[in-house]
């Protein structure tokens, strides 16, 4: 859905009143552009002539990365809907103690489903960053754009960290809270 707007449509629904999209999809959507520069630096090193071993790194590095890509912009729309599903949650009725029951149940729910987007998309954002190991091959002209597209990820993966436990601050099972931020702070520690 947001893939198909251009920037400037994407930037308006950003910037409107609206809650959706917001921060986790801004993040997703910035994690496709660093894995672009990433992916763009191969398939311009890949025009040049390099040795074989280079070669099948750079595709196998390149194929990730795709898939990394493609999924980027389907968690930008997926924590939009996440977000709705908290709203629509929230809504429930409560008039009754068996109402207030599954109005909280399924508040808990929808956020420990809210908090799952983000995650994933810092675990994409370690995955990306870990085609660092084919920098070295890269075509010395374009090999800055993939180090920005590098920089960006982390940045994308540190940042996400704030929408994980924007949503694991409402979670009643310190069990699953704790488990949920552990993982994130994991990922947070390896990227940098």
């Amino acid at each position: 859905m947001y893939k198909d707007l251009s920037i400037e449509q994407y930037d308006g629904l950003l910037s409107s009143k609206s809650a959706t999209p917001g921060g986790g999809s801004a993040l997703a959507m910035v994690a496709a552009k660093g894995v672009a520069l990433i992916e763009m630096a191969i398939n311009v090193t890949l025009t040049k002539p390099c040795d074989e071993i280079a070669e099948n790194l750079l595709k196998r590095e390149l194929s990730t990365l795709e898939k990394c890509h493609g999924r980027f912009y389907k968690l930008a729309d997926e924590d939009s809907a996440a977000f709705d599903c908290i709203i629509e949650a929230m809504r429930l009725p409560k008039n009754t103690p068996e109402e207030q029951k599954h109005r909280n149940s399924q508040l808990q729910k929808q956020y420990h489903k809210a908090a799952l987007v983000p995650l994933e998309v810092m675990q994409l954002a370690e995955l990306a960053i870990s085609s660092r190991r084919c920098f070295d091959y890269l075509y010395d002209y374009v090999a800055s754009d993939a180090y920005i597209g590098e920089s960006l990820l982390k940045a994308v993966a540190e940042n996400s960290m704030h929408n994980v436990t924007a949503n694991t601050s409402l979670i009643k099972d310190d069990e699953l809270k704790l488990r949920l931020e552990k993982q994130a702070q994991q990922i947070v520690n390896n990227v940098k």
